[in-house]
């Protein structure tokens, strides 16, 4: 329509003979609001648009404020709508309301070992550790009805020892380590030995020339004492061959003979059929009735 706007022409028409009104179309008059027709005059109210000024729009013209967006823990995206208000955007806090953040499960793929223990009777209890917040428990295991174990002691002693200021001392130990000792022998006793009482002095372990067995009675164990029973008394080795004295009284030199005769006053025969004494190292030990230690004699 050229360089002139649209003109929305509301016209109002009041004939000059009467109160008659019309109503005409709209048109296109630039700058007329008077025009005579079919002999009436008829009076144009013009309104015409024009194009709003910045200065007439305000502060916020041709601002457009976008949304605020915030991502919420569990993944929403929340959005809130923000305005203009004297030249400047609001900015709104998007609400996040319903979409808490989800709840991590710090006991995922832990695996929480039992508590054990081993009671009195050798029976293992046990108790089951649960996961909080990541953390095993530290469960107790109960021992209920496992306190205790029956146990029969069963003690074996080691040879008294050789008298000492009155004294003989021994070992004993309980095979079953029961853990009692109700039944555990004495390991200490008096004692009392003679000044002559009867020692090994020699020991004739390897005869000269071959290890020929009638030689036997050239390996032999001197014994000294003086007025001393020996009834029952042994004499034995490292490997516990034992030679028991019989019905005997030392004088003052007693000679055990390995192999095979007559027993006299001094000399005094075990009997056997083969050799007794190591050549190159042994222990002998000689012992009482009672089986008190009296003489050990080792070599070399």
């Amino acid at each position: 329509m050229g360089k002139y706007h649209l003109v929305f022409i509301l016209i109002s028409v009041v004939f000059i003979s009467g109160c008659t009104s019309y109503t005409g179309e709209v048109v296109d008059r630039p700058n007329l609001t008077e025009e005579v027709v079919d002999n009436k005059t008829i009076n144009y109210t013009v309104q015409t648009t024009q194009p709003i000024k910045p200065e007439e729009a305000g502060s916020c013209f041709n601002i457009t404020c976008s949304p605020s967006k915030k991502t919420c823990q569990d993944g929403f995206v929340a959005e809130c709508a923000n305005s203009c208000s004297d030249g400047a955007c609001t900015n709104c806090i998007p609400d996040c309301t319903g979409h808490n953040p989800v709840k991590t499960d710090l006991c995922s793929g832990v695996t929480c070992t039992p508590g054990k223990l081993t009671c009195p009777d050798d029976f293992i209890a046990e108790c089951v550790n649960t996961c909080s917040n990541g953390i095993c428990s530290s469960c107790q295991p109960d021992c209920a009805g496992h306190e205790i174990k029956e146990c029969t002691e069963l003690w074996g002693c080691s040879d008294w020892s050789v008298c000492v200021s009155g004294t003989q001392t021994r070992t004993c130990t309980d095979s079953n380590n029961c853990g009692t000792t109700q039944n555990k022998p004495a390991e200490t006793q008096s004692c009392s030995v003679s000044k002559l009482a009867p020692q090994i002095i020699n020991i004739s372990y390897n005869p000269p020339g071959t290890d020929d067995l009638s030689k036997l009675n050239e390996e032999y164990v001197v014994i000294f004492g003086v007025d001393v029973d020996m009834t029952g008394w042994t004499l034995s080795d490292a490997q516990n061959h034992v030679y028991t004295f019989p019905n005997y009284m030392i004088e003052t030199i007693a000679i055990v003979h390995t192999g095979s005769g007559t027993n006299n006053a001094t000399d005094l025969f075990w009997g056997r059929g083969t050799w007794v004494w190591n050549n190159k190292n042994d222990t002998a030990t000689l012992k009482d009735s009672s089986g008190n230690i009296i003489s050990i004699y080792s070599y070399p």
